[in-house]
C-alpha cells in the first residue's frame, strides 16, 4: 500500500512540474553568444518530451528537452553536431546559463 501511494505522489508530482513546461514560451532576450537564443526565437514544449525550436526567421528544428526539479536541458542538433543547452524554470520564464531568457505565451 505504501509503494502504491509512493507511485502516486511521483506520478502526481511528475505531472505538476511537466505541466508547468508545457506551452510555448519566446526569447524576450537574447543568447550572450553568437551562436545561441535570439530575441523572438520560440520554444514549444510538448508533453512527449519534444520542443519544436523556431527562429524570428520562421525556421524550425525539433529536439528533446527534460526537466528534473527547475532544471531544464535542451539537447538539439545544429549541421550534425548535438547541443544541450541548460536553463533554469523560474516561474513563467526560463532563464538559460548563457544568458537568453524565455518568457511563457
Amino acid at each position: 500500500m505504501r509503494f502504491a501511494a509512493a507511485i502516486v505522489a511521483v506520478l502526481f508530482l511528475a505531472f505538476c512540474v511537466s505541466s508547468q513546461l508545457s506551452g510555448t514560451f519566446v526569447c524576450t532576450k537574447s543568447s550572450e553568444r553568437i551562436l545561441g537564443f535570439h530575441n523572438g526565437t520560440i520554444l514549444e514544449f510538448k508533453p512527449n518530451g519534444e520542443v519544436y525550436i523556431k527562429s524570428p526567421e520562421g525556421k524550425g528544428i525539433v529536439g528533446k528537452y527534460e526537466l528534473s526539479g527547475e532544471k531544464v536541458n535542451i539537447k538539439f542538433e545544429v549541421l550534425g553536431t548535438t547541443m544541450v543547452v541548460e536553463g533554469k524554470l523560474e516561474g513563467n520564464r526560463i532563464v538559460f546559463s548563457d544568458g537568453a531568457v524565455f518568457e511563457k505565451k
